[in-house]
């Protein structure tokens, strides 16, 4: 009978042990989640500010969400209290000042719109706001708190109650934005969101499996805590690379950005072309190989007086050292203003050349009107094909993106392969003539208006057609020796032209087959410094960049062309077929009040269209008007610099940036080094980790006599840890110790652990199923006892430093 109620004693005191065990290990997962929810609340909250680039938002509003999240663990009743303050404080806000919180959530919104405007091009409204200064930025702040705790409920519940589905949504919201609106996050806030999503989903794994109680005691938390550790480890790095880098710097991966434009071009191909008549790139010249003129036909023009044109497809405005690209989405939404009135005020720049002409007295006036119908039959079907002589207004195309004037494409899914436009014949041959429209003729109404408009987009065209790389800045400073012979900024056209043209024809060899530009050079470096051969592309790109080297605007442009040997004998309404062999490529530079106009750069083209008509070259422009456009604020005359002084200018920003470079490449340097030590840590912890997990669960699936030899072998080990000294002999020897160090209780355990273990050493019988479940049941004794006797330090490092438990 006393032996009975001995065992239910100790039966008694093993459960209150394991309820202790089990409170403490409820205690320890609880502030796992609480840091896990608070980390994915801040991370959520920063990717949100980055990506909208919000203004007058402080980060100490993340400080009430943090302690609201806090406060939802402590308790139901607490929760009970948090929510019902949140939401009688906003009830009670919107009651007494509704017209305030209004307008503050409509600044938060107003940046969000700017943000994905400058990102993506896409023209949001923007509110107008009442409240001004700090009134303003205090209730924006108000409405983001307010917005932040509804955030931070939310993660509470998908951290807490694992509602995976809230999770889902919110990350597929924070990507589906980042796609959509172009927005590119940091790196790491993205990376961070990710490993914490991995470890949410691994513990609802884990809930959802504590039926195996021996999982979910020793895997589960095994897996937890690990991934718990590695996420925190990240979270240091990311956290240490954003103290030394900001997130501005962040650049795309270019090996991401290569795969990215592989699948766009095919995506394109697929959308807008159906058989290729040539193999010019679009402006990528990672793409360049042999240029290729296929007999198929591109397209179909019908004239009904039949005209030479050069029909502008693709226009590339910015350089990079693999390809030509449209503005970004910034400068596009930056200047949405412009573009606005400019179309409003009826100043189109495509169509300037009829526009100047339309205001030529009537017995003076240039060419007649022409009806174009293009029927686009084998060619890229985004682009609208229109010649410098366009009389349409733009609003006559339908379904199209006008952008900032510079070329017309399709909206449509598949492009536009049918559309017809108005031009104004000879404009292009005899514009030296309309220069004296404005330059010559006497002042008027009209004139007048013109100028003005035109001194507005002549000062956008300076500002981002004249830009360059400091590479290449530096690159030409060595090619180009020409300053300008007066005080205007830059020197003369017919200058400019000639020397370009000179200099490409004594410099680069006209080749179709040419050497493919070496991955990670830059195109135009390549060009110059080696290979020296080329064709249109490379010669229209290289002139483009030296015309900008000397302050003269230009973009380079693919099109096609109708030569005067394509509509030689054919009547009015007859069909013009032009070929992949009217395929090319151009350079257009932008004369001050005149417009954009065609350079022809390339030596076998020459004289393939017809020759600009210089008997009428205008002299000069008249004071009045030059005064005017300064007045104005005209960017040809915003600048007093000559082309030698640009020279120096180059030379210091060429410093700055080597200076910049170096640092960024320190900085990418430490990065590696980090993420380098981070993956050795990461696997070190990872292999270590799974070893001891493949121990333990060798305890439950080993053979009994096997399992039992490696359970009371990690026994020993167990109690060597905690300061036992090393055992010989027999494991009777030492058992004093133990009683003086843990009780006679657990010696009592201990004896009968080393029976059953000495019996499945040396028996050559079997030990029984309770056997093992009894040894399993000692080791945890041991680990409690061992455990219970350190502080919380010591556990953290016998659990993730010496990897004892």
């Amino acid at each position: 009978m006393k032996n009975e109620n001995n065992v239910m004693n100790r039966s008694i005191e093993l459960s209150v042990e394991h309820n202790k065990s089990n409170i403490k290990d409820l205690k320890m997962l609880t502030t796992m989640d609480i840091v896990l929810t608070l980390v994915l609340f801040i991370v959520i909250e920063i990717t949100f500010l980055s990506m909208f680039s919000i203004q007058n938002i402080k980060l100490v509003t993340l400080i009430l969400g943090s302690i609201v999240i806090i406060l939802l663990y402590i308790g139901k009743r607490t929760r009970f209290i948090v929510n019902i303050i949140v939401l009688i404080s906003f009830i009670f806000l919107l009651l007494f000042a509704k017209n305030n919180v209004i307008d503050g959530f409509l600044v938060i919104l107003n940046d969000i719109f700017q943000s994905i405007g400058k990102n993506s091009g896409i023209i949001l409204p923007e509110y107008k706001i009442e409240l001004t200064g700090y009134s303003k930025e205090l209730f924006a702040n108000i409405i983001w708190i307010y917005l932040s705790l509804f955030v931070s409920i939310s993660l509470f519940m998908i951290v807490k109650y694992n509602k995976l589905f809230i999770h889902f949504a919110i990350i597929m919201g924070v990507i589906s934005i980042q796609v959509v609106g172009n927005i590119h996050v940091n790196l790491f806030l993205n990376i961070a969101l990710l490993l914490i999503s991995i470890l949410i989903l691994l513990k609802s794994y884990i809930q959802s499996l504590r039926d195996d109680k021996f999982f979910s005691d020793q895997r589960g938390k095994v897996l937890y805590l690990d991934s718990f550790i590695i996420l925190l480890l990240f979270s240091c790095s990311i956290f240490l690379i954003f103290s030394i880098q900001s997130t501005t710097d962040y650049q795309k991966n270019k090996y991401i950005d290569q795969v990215r434009n592989y699948f766009q071009t095919k995506i394109d191909d697929f959308r807008f072309e159906k058989d290729k008549t040539n193999t010019f790139t679009k402006g990528d010249f990672t793409q360049l190989g042999e240029i290729q003129f296929f007999n198929e036909p591109a397209l179909e023009v019908i004239m009904d007086k039949p005209a030479s044109l050069y029909l502008r497809g693709f226009v590339g405005s910015n350089y990079t050292s693999e390809r030509w690209s449209d503005l970004d989405s910034k400068t596009y939404y930056e200047n949405r203003g412009l573009y606005y009135w400019l179309n409003k005020e009826g100043f189109n720049p495509l169509s300037q050349l009829s526009t100047i002409n339309s205001m030529n007295e009537e017995n003076k006036k240039i060419g007649e009107k022409v009806n174009v119908t293009i029927n686009n039959l084998n060619g890229h079907s985004k682009f609208l094909y229109t010649p410098y002589e366009l009389s349409s207004d733009a609003e006559q195309f339908e379904n199209v993106r006008l952008s900032d004037y510079s070329m017309i494409s399709s909206s449509q899914f598949f492009g536009d392969r049918s559309y017809r436009y108005e031009i104004n014949s000879e404009l292009l041959v005899k514009y030296p003539s309309l220069a004296n429209v404005i330059y010559q003729q006497n002042a008027n109404e009209t004139i007048d208006h013109y100028v003005k408009n035109e001194s507005h987009y002549n000062e956008y065209v300076y500002q981002h057609f004249t830009k360059l790389p400091s590479n290449i800045q530096n690159i030409l400073e060595g090619h180009i020796e020409v300053t300008s012979s007066d005080d205007e900024n830059h020197v003369s056209y017919e200058e400019a032209i000639e020397f370009v043209r000179t200099y490409l024809y004594r410099t680069i060899t006209y080749k179709v087959n040419p050497t493919p530009l070496p991955e990670g050079q830059d195109f135009v470096v390549h060009l110059l410094e080696n290979s020296q051969e080329g064709y249109a592309t490379h010669f229209a790109t290289a002139a483009t960049l030296m015309f900008r080297y000397l302050n003269i605007p230009a973009r380079y442009v693919e099109g096609y062309l109708v030569t005067p040997k394509d509509i030689e004998g054919k009547d009015n309404f007859e069909k013009i077929e032009l070929t992949g062999k009217n395929a090319h490529a151009w350079t257009e530079i932008y004369l001050d009040e005149i417009g954009w106009i065609p350079i022809e750069v390339t030596p076998p083209y020459y004289h393939v269209m017809e020759q600009t008509d210089l008997s009428e070259y205008p002299k000069g422009e008249n004071e009045k008007d030059t005064q005017s456009r300064k007045e104005a604020g005209g960017g040809a005359d915003d600048s007093s610099q000559k082309v030698s002084d640009k020279q120096k200018e180059n030379k210091n920003n060429l410093n700055r940036e080597k200076n910049k470079s170096i640092w960024s490449n320190y900085k990418l340097y430490l990065y590696i080094i980090l993420v380098i030590a981070s993956l050795l840590i990461i696997g070190y912890f990872t292999n270590r980790r799974y070893k001891l997990f493949r121990l333990k669960k060798s305890f439950q699936q080993s053979p009994v006599n096997v399992a039992a030899k490696k359970i009371f072998s990690y026994v020993l080990y167990l109690l060597q840890y905690d300061g036992l000294e090393e055992f010989g002999g027999s494991v009777h020897t030492f058992e004093k110790e133990l009683h003086v160090k843990y009780g006679k209780e657990y010696v009592m355990k201990y004896k009968q652990a080393v029976h059953i273990y000495q019996k499945a050493m040396y028996s050559g019988k079997e030990i029984t199923e309770e056997n093992r479940q009894f040894l399993i049941g000692f080791t945890k004794d041991t680990l409690f006892r061992i455990t219970e006797s350190k502080n919380f330090l010591q556990r953290m490092k016998m659990r993730f430093w010496d990897f004892v438990y």
